[in-house]
């Protein structure tokens, strides 16, 4: 859990603060619930009614509910569009073991008149402002659109919504075996599933053999097809969910699945020769221009803001299709080459600077899984990049970033920074280590992430954009 951090400002300061960020009023939850605020995590106790000093813009509320024997339940969360003093309002449901939304006018108004007259001030928790910052680098390119278009009908996401896919949604749907480390994630993700949903937890073992199956018939599926038709058309991705039996659905009747964006992993052409084919599938450039123009309506900020939801959904979220979907953004971005030095060579540089937001957040030096600032603890990220599919493809991709010739100064400087954290975090050998962390440093080049998150943090004179 996060360290606890204190906001030492004046009274007018505090009240401009409170005007100008949102409200969440989170009323009736039972002491003893955790409650997340983007990075930060609340413990709630008896005067608990919520947060204040929201920034405007998007966060993500996660929350699991306490059992008799002090552990915790299954993580539901949800994204929201918070606007600058907007007073957002959640009942808890005990049957249920949710927060349900008040949009009861007659209901809602009251609260909004106990927050505007500052009655309830003192049951409002500050938001962190000092890890803003951090938060707004994770969240840049989400948007309304995005939240529209990729969240579960009725925005909340839980563990128990995915249940049953198994080794399926770690393997990514179509690719290898789930590695050690992705199976002991599922295994800590579902625990307690049995008694929150009533139905028996993953066996790792008939994970792995029903996504064997699901891979082989896809093979066979691919194979059939390329008997019948010498060659296909091209196939493009549709935002999709899988399909939720009665059984999962009634496990968690208050959750969804994401409509993920759909990548399809080989490229078919009528009239391209197999040498053709075969190098369009070596680069995934042509793939990745598709599914921009028909999926993302040319929109690159579309394209990333789904990007930034899948890793949130997952880190925040605990949802593997979150895990899943951005593993696929990793194998199409880091399997183009001429895309990247071409014209979309900005989209890779942005993408490239999102995901080093993501790497510094979750692989800062000296920080265990349970000290990261995720609420309810950071599920195993370091463990899943050093024994899974990502150490080859980072390597080798950026290795031939940082050996290619006439890359763009802005590619090039992203993709050196985000081998120098891989480096400097995990110890991969990605490609030349960037100068600027050692320049200036006077020795200690970890400069990056000495702030002493172990201490309480002072926040004087923020300001809050109004949006």
């Amino acid at each position: 859990m996060a360290q606890p951090y204190t906001l030492k400002v004046d009274n007018n300061t505090a009240r401009e603060l409170a005007t100008k960020g949102a409200t969440l009023v989170l009323l009736d939850v039972p002491e003893g619930t955790v409650i997340g605020m983007d990075q930060q995590t609340f413990r709630v106790g008896p005067k608990f009614k919520g947060i204040k000093m929201v920034p405007p813009g998007i966060h993500v509320i996660s929350y699991a509910a306490a059992d008799s024997q002090g552990g915790l339940g299954p993580t539901t969360a949800f994204f929201l569009y918070a606007r600058g003093g907007q007073v957002l309002a959640w009942r808890w449901s005990p049957e249920e073991e949710i927060l349900v939304l008040i949009d009861n006018k007659g209901d809602h108004l009251p609260i909004e008149h106990a927050v505007k007259s500052f009655q309830l001030d003192q049951n409002l928790a500050p938001y962190n402002l000092a890890a803003y910052t951090i938060w707004r680098d994770l969240v840049s390119y989400i948007s309304q659109r995005t939240l529209d278009t990729v969240a579960p009908l009725g925005g909340n996401m839980n563990i128990l919504a995915e249940a049953g896919d198994g080794g399926a949604l770690l393997g990514g749907g179509s690719g290898g075996k789930p590695t050690a480390a992705e199976v002991a994630l599922e295994e800590a993700l579902v625990k307690g599933r049995k008694k929150a949903a009533a139905i028996s937890s993953i066996d790792p073992s008939a994970a792995g053999t029903s996504y064997e199956a699901a891979a082989a018939e896809e093979e066979e599926e691919e194979l059939q097809q390329n008997k019948s038709t010498s060659l296909a058309t091209t196939t493009t991705a549709t935002p999709t969910t899988a399909t939720t039996s009665k059984d999962e659905s009634d496990a968690a009747p208050h959750a969804g699945r994401c409509y993920f964006t759909r990548f399809p992993r080989v490229i078919k052409k009528q009239g391209l020769t197999a040498a053709q084919l075969t190098a369009i599938n070596l680069d995934k450039s042509l793939l990745l221009e598709d599914l921009l123009v028909d999926k993302y309506k040319n929109s690159e900020d579309d394209f990333l803001g789904e990007f930034q939801f899948a890793f949130l959904a997952f880190l925040l979220g605990h949802s593997l299709e979150g895990f899943s979907q951005w593993k696929e953004f990793l194998r199409l971005m880091m399997g183009c080459e001429a895309a990247a030095v071409g014209k979309r060579s900005m989209l890779f540089t942005r993408f490239l600077l999102a995901l080093h937001s993501q790497l510094i957040h979750t692989l800062a030096p000296g920080c265990t899984a349970e000290e990261q600032a995720a609420p309810l603890g950071t599920p195993m990220v370091e463990e899943l990049l050093e024994d899974s599919f990502l150490r080859k493809l980072c390597t080798s991709w950026l290795r031939w970033i940082s050996a290619e010739e006439g890359i763009p100064q802005p590619l090039s400087e992203a993709s050196a920074a985000v081998a120098t954290l891989l480096q400097k975090t995990v110890g991969w050998n990605c490609g030349p280590v960037q100068d600027l962390f050692r320049s200036g440093s006077g020795g200690d080049d970890d400069d990056e992430y000495s702030d002493d998150e172990d201490g309480p943090v002072v926040v004087e004179g923020v300001e809050i954009l109004e949006n």
